[in-house]
């Protein structure tokens, strides 16, 4: 495109956006520490060398590894750190042996729908908000104050006059309610009849009372299925006491405590969203991978989803997951894949083409969101600084239009998450007895067949086929394949992929054997495991370049027994660098690629003279 069009555009647009406010922030721009530092740069920014002093100095980062496993860019004699500053998003590239990019997109997955750098997303973002980076991660349990009991108490039900009823999931450590959820609540109830309050964590009882009057009912008790496990608690509440009936509900609504609000007031939304032709709807949605896809700020649920079956399913299959990337993907995500499948439709009170517009999800556009669009919610780790605009200027829109709300959020602007306790391959290890004990219990045991399933990248590299047709006979187990897509066929879609592959293992295995998947479920195989109950998981040969090479961290806090058959010039407990070596330590054992293996196996699970 031509520069001075393009310029011009760029002009045009900022001044639609900003009004006469533009020529502010360009005052504000020229005598700026980055206004300076451009000019004596020469006219250029120096992101990149700023992300390579990022990276440099990364605890992540490291330098020789990076040379060792990346050699031509050793040969050309590049500077390792800005050489992923340039090509981190390369998802073939990693920082380091302990951090994998890919596995920190899937973990973050609001991240990786921006198409980020997963190391400096971590570093000037993740490492803040106390962000996971790898499944060799877990939540501590969370400690509460003693006195915090869990509780459920009901209040008033008020009359069917709004015709709405609102669920608003919350989480507070300190067995406190937050000034900032009350002032939420009320919110909802200047829209909603009644709301149901439910809280993933126990409260101090002489709080409860605060809530007469806001709330017709309240539920405080660790369920760890974050606010998806919230909204059913809270969804079957109001069905069973006839709150979503149709004499009394057309609309139902799902709030979480992740925003600060109502910033205007939440009838401004739903007038404006009144007469639009849809089922359900949002406040904002970010299309992922071709999709359509609600943000989390909340979900408004009409008559026509309120009287199907579709809602009511999912929900009932919540469950605890092993990460909140599992929640994010399966439940925020599935969510409005799954009602947009059933055939409703969906709308969102902000454009549909923001992203396209603005180039930034809402969730991090604070200024333009309420600015432009009188958005009604402040994202909290917005406050905390994950923005692309300036907090201050948010800070300050808040101020002037909110007073009331912003008094309560500057008591908890700076405020960080706690980080996650990282787990050694040692105590990974150490699980495994405890998987063992629980197939034989569970399994053998009950003389159910054990579930062992195979992931296979193509025919070449299948050294565990021997175990695989050995235990096809064997009634003690049932052996299925999940063919991966290889990472070097990447100009093939997952599908072609699956499907070249399948013939490539030729007729001799029935296709009853190979479990299906949607290419754009997360992860594609730990969803595989889940529905297929996997008991042990065999890992195809690490020689390969699939996602199993570069993500050695999946199994981490899943229950099924990892395995690897070696076979070739990859012996049983070998393997050259620490990456190989790495992958290895996830496993419980490694066997030998052939039939033997099965002696192994009916051993170790104690199905021994079956």
């Amino acid at each position: 495109m031509n520069p001075v069009r393009n310029a011009a555009s760029t002009l045009v647009r900022l001044l639609r956006r900003d009004g006469l406010s533009f020529f502010g922030k360009c005052f504000r721009f020229a005598f700026s520490r980055e206004a300076w530092r451009w000019l004596l740069n020469g006219g250029r920014r120096g992101g990149e060398s700023a992300a390579a002093s990022v990276i440099r100095a990364s605890e992540w980062f490291d330098a020789a590894w990076y040379r060792r496993n990346y050699p031509d860019v050793a040969r050309a004699g590049l500077d390792p750190a800005a050489h992923y500053a340039r090509h981190g998003r390369d998802p073939l590239l990693n920082p380091g042996p302990d951090f994998v990019g890919d596995e920190y997109l899937a973990l973050n997955p609001e991240a990786g729908c921006m198409g980020v750098h997963p190391l400096l997303h971590f570093e000037r973002h993740g490492k803040r908000e106390g962000r996971l980076i790898s499944f060799l991660e877990n939540d501590e349990p969370p400690v509460f104050p003693e006195g915090a009991i869990a509780a459920r108490r009901t209040f008033r039900t008020a009359p069917a006059d709004k015709r709405r009823t609102a669920v608003f999931a919350g989480y507070f450590g300190n067995g406190r309610i937050p000034e900032t959820d009350l002032f939420y609540l009320r919110g909802l109830r200047e829209i909603a009849d009644n709301v149901v309050y439910v809280c993933n964590n126990p409260v101090f009882p002489d709080e409860l009372g605060k809530l007469d009057g806001i709330v017709c009912a309240a539920f405080f008790e660790v369920h760890g299925e974050y606010d998806f496990g919230s909204y059913k608690r809270g969804w079957f509440f109001a069905k069973e006491n006839g709150l979503l009936d149709p004499a009394v509900c057309d609309e139902t609504v799902f709030a979480n405590n992740s925003c600060y609000g109502p910033v205007y007031p939440f009838s401004e939304a739903f007038s404006r969203m009144a007469d639009e032709p849809c089922d359900f709807w949002g406040l904002a949605s970010d299309p992922f991978r071709g999709r359509d896809n609600l943000q989390s700020f909340f979900f408004v649920f009409r008559r026509p989803v309120l009287d199907g079956t579709e809602l009511d399913a999912f929900l009932r299959d919540v469950a605890r997951q092993p990460a909140r990337g599992y929640v994010v993907m399966r439940y925020e995500l599935g969510l409005t894949r799954r009602l947009v499948d059933a055939g409703y439709r969906v709308a969102s009170f902000l454009p549909a083409d923001f992203r396209a517009r603005y180039g930034f999800v809402p969730s991090r556009m604070p200024v333009t969101t309420m600015g432009a669009y009188r958005f009604p919610l402040l994202k909290v780790k917005v406050v905390n600084g994950d923005s692309n605009e300036s907090v201050d200027e948010a800070l300050a829109i808040l101020a002037r239009d909110n007073p009331g709300l912003h008094a309560l959020v500057r008591v908890r602007k700076g405020t960080t998450k706690r980080m996650h306790r990282r787990i050694s391959a040692e105590e990974h290890r150490a699980s495994f007895p405890g998987i063992i004990e629980a197939i034989r219990r569970e399994r053998v045991g009950r003389r159910l067949p054990v579930r062992v399933l195979f992931f296979v990248a193509s025919a070449s590299e299948f050294p565990a086929r021997p175990l695989f047709e050995a235990l096809l006979p064997d009634p003690m187990f049932d052996a299925r394949i999940f063919v991966v897509p290889d990472l070097r066929r990447m100009d093939r879609d997952p599908a072609t992929v699956r499907r070249a592959c399948r013939s490539d293992l030729g007729a001799s295995i029935p296709d009853d054997l190979f479990l299906e998947a949607e290419p754009d479920e997360f992860g594609l195989w730990p969803d595989v495991i889940g529905d297929f109950g996997a008991d042990v998981v065999c890992y195809p040969s690490l020689q390969d370049l699939s996602r199993f090479r570069f993500n050695p961290h999946w199994a981490i806090g899943r229950k099924f027994l990892p395995i690897h058959v070696g076979g070739g010039s990859f012996p049983a407990c070998g393997g050259r660098g620490a990456t190989r070596e790495r992958c290895f330590s996830c496993f419980w054992e490694t066997f030998p690629a052939s039939g033997a293996a099965l002696a192994g196996l009916r051993h170790v699970l104690g199905i021994d003279g079956e």
